[in-house]
Parts: structure tokens; sequence; C-alpha cells
């Protein structure tokens, strides 16, 4: 009859084979281990910056002057009415690209035309940046109204996403985006 010797450890997996599968367990868990901590870690981020701007107060008022600096031809020979955009803000501010063009009249001021430049533009604290629209055909007075947003820059750009998605859900937050009016002095046209 022949000797079949069974192995010392029954037939089951070898101490290499049980320790290799140890390790790869261990392995696999550290993996799950790190992704969820890092998942928590993301979470936690993204909700500390939805609570911060929740949280946040509507920015203040800009204070933006607006004055007309004269008239020249643009490059393609219209005449157009060039204006000197200053921030005083010590933070940067959006122009947005709308404007309106106002009249004088008995009764007061008078829309008579409005426009779109063709994009908004943030201007920094301090800065200046120069516009330039068709002025109103009539001879009266005129003004041109521009539209700025208080909090201009990349950090504003994100507020103004995170609180809107939030009321959109219907979170209130205290942040609001703002937009301020700036006017014009007035203009007088050559005769």
């Amino acid at each position: 009859m022949p000797n079949h010797a069974l192995p010392a450890n029954g037939g089951g997996p070898s101490r290499f084979q049980s320790a290799r599968l140890v390790a790869a367990v261990a392995e696999s868990l550290g993996v799950i281990v790190r992704s969820i901590a890092l998942s928590v870690v993301f979470v936690a981020i993204i909700g500390g910056l939805v609570t911060w701007i929740a949280l946040q107060p509507p920015p203040s008022p800009a204070f933006v002057s607006v004055w007309f600096v004269g008239f020249t031809n643009d490059a393609t020979g219209i005449r157009v009415a060039k204006f000197a955009v200053r921030n005083r803000n010590a933070s940067a501010v959006r122009r947005m690209p709308t404007y309106c063009i106002e009249i004088r009249s008995p009764q007061g001021w008078k829309q008579v035309s409005a426009g779109l430049f063709p994009a908004s533009s943030v201007v920094g604290a301090g800065a200046s940046e120069f516009v330039a629209l068709p002025p109103p055909t009539n001879s009266a007075p005129w003004r041109v109204l521009l539209y700025v947003n208080p909090d201009g820059g990349p950090a504003g750009d994100i507020k103004r996403v995170v609180a809107s998605a939030l009321g959109r859900v219907g979170i209130r937050t205290r942040y609001r985006a703002t937009t301020c009016q700036c006017d014009s002095d007035l203009v007088e046209n050559p005769r």
C-alpha cells in the first residue's frame, strides 16, 4: 500500500500563501479606508465652503466714478463717446455689459436707448478702464448709466454660483449678488 503522507498543514494553503492572502486583504482595506477618508475630507471642505458663503453678508455698495472724456471715432469711423470708469473700492468690481443713455427733460431723466458692451469686465481695486458707446442723436444734455457688481473677480463668481444653487434648493443665504447703478456726469453735445 502506497504511503500518502499528508503535508504538515493538513492539505490547506501553505503559510506563505496565507500570508499573501492576508497582505492582499489588508492592502485592499487600506485603499478603501484611504478613499473613504479622502471623500470625508472633500465633503467637509465643500460643506465648509458652502456654509461660509451662506453666512457672507451682501457686498457693500460699489464706489465707482464714471465721467465723460470726449468724442472720438471708432475703428470703422463711427463717432463714439468715450467714458472713463474708475473703481474707488478696496476690491475688484465687475462692470456689467449693459448700459443706458438718458436725456434730461423738463420732467426729469428719460431713457432714450440702451445697449451692450461686447462683454463685462473686472476692474481692479483703484483701477480704471475706458468704454466707448454711440451717443444719442439729439442735442439735449445726456448721461450714461453703467451697472457694476461690487463683488467682482473669481471669489465673487464662486459666491454667486453657490448662493444661486442654494437658493434653487430652498436654502436662504445672507449673501446676495447686487448690482449698483453708476451715473456719468452730464454730457453736452457739441452744436
